[in-house]
């Protein structure tokens, strides 16, 4: 799956702990009309940030060890595993 699938699949609860693990400040959803059309600001609003080095490298920082081999390995292999839904 692409990254921004899977960001939409997410609860906005997940989206919040995404935000807060990496340190982006959460989007202004002043006049937002649905919980749905929130998650979608969100996910807009984080998507492009998850690629910025400014954001992923304090975040790799956090991670332990186990989770680093795992970012290399999906690194090799081109940053996606197909699988089965």
């Amino acid at each position: 799956m692409k990254l921004k699938s899977i960001l939409r699949s997410l609860s906005s609860d997940h989206l919040d702990a995404i935000l807060e693990f990496w340190g982006i400040a959460r989007p202004d959803l002043t006049g937002v009309g649905s919980e749905a059309e929130g998650r979608e600001r969100v996910v807009e609003y984080l998507y492009p940030r998850l690629q910025m080095e400014q954001y992923f490298t304090p975040a790799f920082e956090k991670m332990g060890d186990e989770d680093k081999d795992f970012i290399y390995f999906l690194t090799i292999h081109g940053g996606e595993l197909p699988h089965e839904a």
